[in-house]
């Protein structure tokens, strides 16, 4: 196990909804009009979690249509502009990929932020900074079994992930102990923009089931085994 230091850091909690659903669906680039209807499909399914480009629809627009049946963050912020529009907004939550002074913005607007890490290391020293969660990302890269060695090395670092997009590797992840998993196009598929809804409908069953089952010991193993 990687020396982490006793965390006597203050932060502020993930959002409530994002804990719970544990599975955050990041939309794309695109008008909040093409977002509406799969956002419907996908909070009558349960999945009610989802992040937005900083750079796209703001989550200002999405919680007027939804208000509080749904959770509305913004991922890829990258700058100090984009930051302080997240905050204007009442993001729910934020992530960079490494932006530090727009998350010491974030973090002192105590607006939950997760920061991009890969491996062990950079895991470690981004959770020394007093953020929300640590995302890991790619998180695919290393296969499915370095989920459940990333846990063990590190089981006091709120993880989350991106880049594992298929329902099983949610389910990998979620078994091995992360606290939410952000997925995109291949629950989205073609749903946005008038899309196929119904199909979306079908995507979304197996990515709930995840996040209801995560905890599951079976997959825990699978995960340690796997290639």
């Amino acid at each position: 196990m990687i020396g982490v230091m006793p965390d006597d850091v203050s932060r502020v909690p993930l959002p409530a909804v994002v804990l719970a659903t544990r599975v955050v669906v990041m939309l794309p680039a695109v008008g909040v009009a093409e977002l509406i209807a799969p956002v419907q499909v996908l909070i009558q399914e349960g999945l009610r979690a989802f992040s937005l480009p900083a750079t796209g629809a703001r989550p200002g627009e999405l919680r007027a249509v939804f208000a509080a049946r749904g959770c509305f963050g913004v991922h890829d912020v990258r700058d100090i502009a984009q930051a302080r529009q997240a905050i204007a907004e009442g993001a729910e939550f934020a992530s960079s990929l490494g932006a530090p002074q727009a998350v010491d913005l974030l973090v002192a607007a105590e607006v939950p932020t997760l920061v991009g890490a890969l491996t062990p290391g950079e895991v470690a020293r981004a959770w020394a900074d007093p953020v929300s969660a640590v995302q890991v990302v790619p998180a695919g890269v290393f296969g499915n079994s370095y989920a459940a060695h990333l846990v063990a090395l590190l089981p006091d670092i709120a993880l989350t992930t991106r880049g594992a997009d298929s329902s099983y590797e949610a389910r990998v992840w979620l078994a091995a102990g992360a606290r939410a998993v952000f997925v995109a196009d291949k629950l989205l598929g073609d749903s946005i923009g008038g899309g196929d809804l119904a199909g979306l409908r079908l995507r979304a069953r197996p990515y709930l089931e995840a996040a209801l089952t995560g905890d599951n010991e079976t997959l825990r193993h699978e995960s340690a085994q796997s290639v």
